[in-house]
């Protein structure tokens, strides 16, 4: 018996590895997502601008539940660093300027329905799964091997890999690629 092989292997299902995943699904392709099924940090909510949100709806992963959802204006958004200073991250000058209104989704809420949507479109879905080392034939990218909830390791073959993993950025750390 052979490793199994999928067109497209996503690593990652937040809100990009899904929506890649069904937009792919849709057209034909044979899609396996792989969900480490982390811990959530303890932020308990995202905000998703008006048009991230319109478009989860448009791929049927969100279905607002009647107007008791609030919006809020997007006129930027705040954080204070590590050595407490305020930074402004996505400002806008001018509330006239088009920034679109933001709506809060509770994250397990978001999580939750993201992968209910994965299951229903016939995505195979390796829940607990986690990558442990990208398959290379010569310098193309044609695997990766994935330890299962079990702790058992498996290689897995695939036409095209996409890293949605974010800020664990699975690809990039095992290449040695280093961002800002």
């Amino acid at each position: 018996m052979g490793s199994p092989s999928t067109d497209v292997l996503v690593l990652g299902a937040g809100p990009a590895g899904a929506a890649a995943a069904l937009i792919l699904a849709r057209k034909g392709f044979s899609v396996t997502v792989v969900d480490q099924d982390p811990k959530l940090p303890g932020v308990p909510g995202v905000l998703l601008p008006s048009p991230a949100w319109a478009w989860l709806q448009s791929l049927g992963i969100w279905v607002e539940e009647g107007s008791d959802r609030p919006s809020y204006p997007c006129d930027g958004l705040s954080l204070v660093g590590p050595e407490g200073t305020p930074r402004s991250f996505w400002p806008t000058a001018d509330p006239r300027s088009g920034c679109p209104t933001a709506r809060l989704a509770r994250r397990e809420d978001l999580r939750r329905r993201l992968l209910a949507k994965l299951e229903q479109s016939g995505v195979q879905l390796l829940r607990g799964w986690e990558a442990v080392t990208p398959l290379w034939q010569g310098k193309r990218l044609v695997g990766l091997r994935l330890r299962t909830p079990m702790g058992e390791e498996t290689v897995y073959h695939c036409r095209v890999f996409l890293d949605a993993s974010g800020q664990r950025a699975f690809l990039a750390t095992r290449m040695g690629w280093r961002f800002p």
